[in-house]
């Protein structure tokens, strides 16, 4: 009888120290996720680019983007960060017909944050 007693003591101790681990990985990943959102704010997303073999996506979306934010190109190359595609491209076997979105990582928000020009609602 008193080593079963000891045996869940020392059970209720290793479940306490479980929880008191638990607890700090869900803080740990509160913190991490926080970081993540912090970094993807400067990110923009382009979804309905249709995709093609050797593409060039930092020249494409520069392109395109010359036509929607009022700055110039050569602005908008020294702000655009990275460009690429999210995901691998599908084979066509299991393909469902849909190009991957494309991310836009900016060096500098505010370019990313200007006033598309006239007429311009969005970027899909």
């Amino acid at each position: 009888m008193d080593n079963q007693t000891e045996l869940l003591k020392g059970i209720e101790k290793r479940i306490e120290a479980n929880t008191v681990a638990i607890d700090v990985n869900k803080k740990a990943t509160s913190e991490l996720q926080s970081t993540i959102n912090h970094q993807q704010k400067g990110n923009l997303r382009v979804t309905g680019l249709p995709e093609k073999d050797d593409e060039n996506m930092r020249e494409t979306i520069i392109g395109i983007l010359t036509k929607v934010i009022p700055v110039s190109v050569d602005r908008l190359r020294e702000t655009v960060d990275t460009v690429h595609r999210l995901g691998q491209r599908a084979s066509a076997a299991t393909s469902n017909n849909l190009p991957r979105a494309v991310i836009i990582q900016f060096g500098m928000r505010t370019v990313r944050d200007e006033k598309p020009g006239a007429g311009v609602s969005e970027l899909t």
